[in-house]
């Protein structure tokens, strides 16, 4: 899935569970899907390392992030 991040999109922290390192990127873009987000503004990872739990994204907003989070089981 290619990454087309905006100039005004927000970058967020996201702290995952310390299990299943190689489903964390597939979870959450399949949630992103689930939350409608546009194609033309997929889910955009700035900075991932499958060794950490965390991940910087860029969203369009708040509200985005947080329906987004409210989906994902492996982020806390």
């Amino acid at each position: 899935m290619q990454n087309f991040a905006r100039d005004d999109m927000s970058e967020f922290l996201v702290r995952f569970v310390p299990q299943h390192a190689t489903f964390r990127l597939p979870e959450l873009e399949s949630c992103a899907l689930l939350c409608g987000m546009h194609v033309e503004t997929p889910l955009t990872f700035v900075e991932y390392d499958d060794s950490l739990p965390f991940a910087i994204i860029k969203l369009e907003n708040e509200k985005t992030a947080a329906a987004l989070i409210r989906r994902s089981i492996l982020v806390q």
